[in-house]
């Protein structure tokens, strides 16, 4: 079913075609109307239209006019103008803005439903065509996509003589030429003898990151092996190839996206595509090396030192500035402890690394807080030296969880103050860092303590309250629509209408006229 748009100026005439015409004959489902170009532009930024019929001569902005202003979408519009004057000129501009069909007044039931079975027609042959267009896309992407895989994978495991891996490469526009390197991806730590077939939906939810990541911004080739693991083979080409930062920036897309911590195993840079078997040979060696046990993470200790570093920042950044109560610290403690395990941490190493954690969480926590500063990490750094490990995660632990909220009273005053300052400006623009900022508190912070306190975001809490201050006003007073919407903070009285309408579902004068 289609939509219609019936712009008019003239009630009788808009209510009448939309009222009188039986449109279901023709497919149309929903029908929208507008008395001038403003409503109608309005209503076109909103619905989804997909028929707009419309008047010439209207006031304020013409049909002409209002057409022009009409800004291209996604979907088509067919445009059918209906007038009364039998103009030319007027019919020369239509043309030239590609209306579909010109109508004169006045006009027969049936010859207007004839005019508009025409254009679904024609939304019915571009939407088959669309859709077979999109059919034969699809099967070329995976027509090339599963040759193209097959032909690296026979590369790869040097199945295919060099002459026949470049001319394969080069019908998929790739230069066998270029220096590469090839990086085994297995997603999860734990390496299994059947951990490939029992996580496919992942992998290929893996495959989708890696084409946005390197395929499509041309910095290599993603591909899934015969084997169900994940291959890459990255153009070592620029004199600023840097394959730390691409896998770093892998590894982090994959924990955020994907929600995977993935081990990324690279093999050395080779002279050319066609001898990617050896650079394939050395990361199936590193692959052997970690699941009997030789290197908790990476073959390269390089590598081995930045991986630490990004997971170490990424937990740094979660104690600092996610932490809210003391189930969140046990997380990040736990995730410490794995860090140290993983890593094989030295004491001293794991000295520093949780002083670091401490400094950063306090440092936060006073900027948060408004709080002066005291000398609280010297203590601490003191009774770090010499600390066996348990001593020094238990400090660890105790530090952070005096920089949490006791009980629930300061964060329930916080958000207390919050509350009332909301009820007492309702009229006035109310935002998450507005508030924060009279509260003197991070903005982000505070948007975290509200929904934890409150079991709702802030925004939604201030639009609530102020549709149950309408509903009080609506109720209890004569005023008109536009001064109550100025009342409880909206300056538009048609978004009004409709925010009130979402909540309660009526209209304010609906709802008025339902509680009298």
């Amino acid at each position: 079913m289609y939509s219609l748009l019936i712009v008019d100026d003239e009630k009788m005439i808009r209510n009448g075609i939309r009222d009188l015409v039986p449109w279901e004959r023709c497919s149309i489902g929903q029908i929208h109307t507008a008395e001038n170009a403003r409503q109608a532009l309005e209503i076109l930024a909103r619905e989804q239209i997909d028929i707009l019929l419309t008047d010439i001569n209207m006031p304020e902005t013409t049909g002409v006019e209002m057409i022009r202003q009409i800004r291209p979408g996604d979907r088509p519009l067919k445009t059918v103008v209906l007038t009364g004057f039998s103009d030319f000129e007027i019919a020369r501009q239509c043309c030239r803005m590609q209306v579909d069909d010109f109508l004169l007044k006045p006009i027969s039931e049936e010859d207007l439903l004839s005019a508009i079975s025409t254009q679904i027609r024609s939304l019915d042959e571009h939407y088959a065509q669309e859709h077979e267009r999109k059919i034969q896309r699809r099967a070329r992407e995976l027509k090339d996509s599963v040759s193209l895989e097959r032909a690296l994978n026979q590369l790869v495991h040097g199945s295919s003589t060099a002459a026949e891996a470049e001319a394969t490469l080069r019908s998929f526009g790739y230069e066998a030429t270029i220096p590469c390197q090839y990086v085994l991806v297995i997603p999860y730590l734990e390496v299994g003898p059947d951990w490939q077939t029992a996580n496919q939906p992942q992998i290929f939810a893996i495959k989708n990151v890696l084409l946005e990541l390197i395929d499509s911004q041309n910095l290599g080739i993603s591909f899934i092996d015969t084997d169900w693991r994940l291959g890459l083979i990255l153009f070592a080409d620029s004199s600023y190839y840097n394959p730390l930062t691409i896998l770093e920036t892998i590894a982090q897309t994959l924990i955020n996206e994907v929600n995977v911590q993935p081990k990324l195993i690279p093999g050395p840079v080779v002279a050319n595509m066609t001898a990617l078997p050896e650079s394939y040979a050395a990361a199936e060696q590193a692959l052997e090396s970690i699941t009997n046990g030789e290197s908790p993470v990476l073959a390269s200790p390089e590598h081995k030192s930045r991986t630490f570093q990004l997971r170490f920042g990424e937990l740094r950044h979660f104690i600092s500035e996610e932490v809210q109560d003391e189930q969140d610290l046990n997380t990040g403690m736990l995730r410490l402890e794995t860090l140290l395990e993983d890593f094989q941490l030295t004491l001293p190493v794991l000295r520093g690394c949780c002083f670091e954690l401490m400094s950063y969480a306090y440092y936060t926590h006073v900027e948060t807080h408004h709080r002066a500063i005291d000398d609280r990490l010297s203590l601490i750094m003191h009774s770090l030296q010499n600390s066996e490990k348990a001593i020094v995660l238990q400090l660890t632990r105790e530090f952070l969880l005096r920089l949490l909220p006791h009980d629930a009273d300061e964060s329930n005053e916080t958000v207390q103050t919050a509350k009332r300052y909301i009820h007492e400006h309702l009229a006035d623009e109310l935002t998450v860092s507005l508030l924060a900022e009279q509260l003197f508190v991070n903005a982000n912070y505070f948007s975290r303590l509200f929904k934890k306190t409150v079991g709702t975001g802030c925004n939604e809490y201030i639009i609530r309250k102020r549709m149950e201050q309408a509903e009080a006003l609506l109720q209890t007073t004569s005023l008109p629509t536009g001064n109550i919407a100025e009342q409880v903070g909206y300056r538009d009285k048609n978004y009004f209408s409709l925010a009130f309408k979402k909540i309660t579902g009526l209209s304010p004068t609906a709802y008025r006229e339902a509680k009298k």
